[in-house]
Order: C-alpha cells, then structure tokens, then sequence
C-alpha cells in the first residue's frame, strides 16, 4: 500500500514507513550534530525543518509507489460462502 495521501508528522504510519522515517531522521540528526553549526537559530527551527522534509519524502515515495504499481482498487467485493 502506499503512504496515505496527504500525509502530516503525528499522523499514523505503516510500520515500514516508520522504520524509514526513523532511519533518515537519525542520519539528519548526526549530520546536524556534525555539520550543522550556524544553519538554524534554534532547536524548534531545526525540528520544523526535518519534520517538513519527513512530509515531503512520503509523499514522494507515494508518487513513486503509484507509478510503479498504480492505486489499489478498494472497490473489489469477495464473496465468502458460510
């Protein structure tokens, strides 16, 4: 399945969107430590950047995703015999 459309920080993810969001927000977060002196004034300033570029690579890899394997069609009814 691909992210949800519209997707915002806090929202609910897959768990393998979560583990690849955990992954570049870890490699940000040493980058920043190592080579980020003097690129945000504060804290908050750093969070709001990272957080926008979460939003940004899930809906870029939703894109991907449906390019590569179109939408689900939800609309498909199995019939369960009882």
């Amino acid at each position: 399945m691909p992210p949800p459309l519209g997707w915002k920080v806090g929202n609910s993810l897959h768990p393998y969107y979560n583990s690849m969001l955990c992954r570049f927000h870890n490699h940000m977060c040493d980058m920043l430590k190592q080579h980020g002196t003097g690129l945000f004034e504060n804290k908050s300033e750093a969070t709001n950047a990272v957080n926008s570029y979460k939003e940004y690579i899930i809906r870029e890899y939703r894109k991907t995703w449906i390019q590569m394997f179109g939408l689900p069609d939800f609309k498909l009814h199995i019939d369960v015999e009882s």
